[in-house]
């Protein structure tokens, strides 16, 4: 049985793609993500990471530097997080509107589990749909991310 690890990136995007399928997703600034709190004196962000440097989420920069960082319930530090994750980042947003510091990071998967059937690519190969656990997921070529073998070789058994 062939194995090949995807990481919790892939499920997050995967995860983010169906929940926006499914009419779950938002519109608003920074990036369609939400945005929540009380004026200036905190706020809770949900939305998936861009870049780091300090972690970028909705399109504003966060300082991690007295962060807590949990990833699937493990304390962990920022070089476990990925782009494409979804996490919910809790602490404050700066007057301009685009930088800010992070109180706390949580990352939770939603799904993982093998690929149970083969995946379909549409006419152009630009999306693959399969089943993990029960539930058709559908990716992206172009904006899903992937680590290990990528878009072009996964398949049955493979963890996603």
């Amino acid at each position: 049985m062939r194995r090949t690890r995807f990481s919790n990136v892939l499920f997050s995007s995967l995860v983010a793609a169906v929940v926006v399928a499914c009419g779950g997703g938002s519109g608003g600034e920074n990036g369609g993500g939400n945005l929540a709190g009380i004026g200036g004196t905190g706020i809770t962000a949900s939305g998936v990471i861009t870049g780091f440097g300090s972690v970028f989420v909705n399109g504003i920069e966060f300082e991690t530097d007295q962060a807590g960082i949990l990833v699937n319930n493990t304390e962990s530090n920022e070089g476990a997080l990925r782009i494409g994750m979804v996490v919910t980042i809790e602490g404050t947003v700066n007057d301009n509107g685009v930088t800010g510091t992070a109180n706390s990071i949580v990352y939770e998967a939603e799904l993982v589990g093998p690929v149970s059937n083969a995946p379909v690519a549409d006419p152009d190969n630009l999306t693959k749909t399969f089943d993990v656990l029960g539930i058709t997921v559908v990716v992206e070529r172009n904006s899903t991310v992937f680590e290990g073998d990528g878009f072009s070789n996964f398949g049955v058994d493979n963890i996603a």
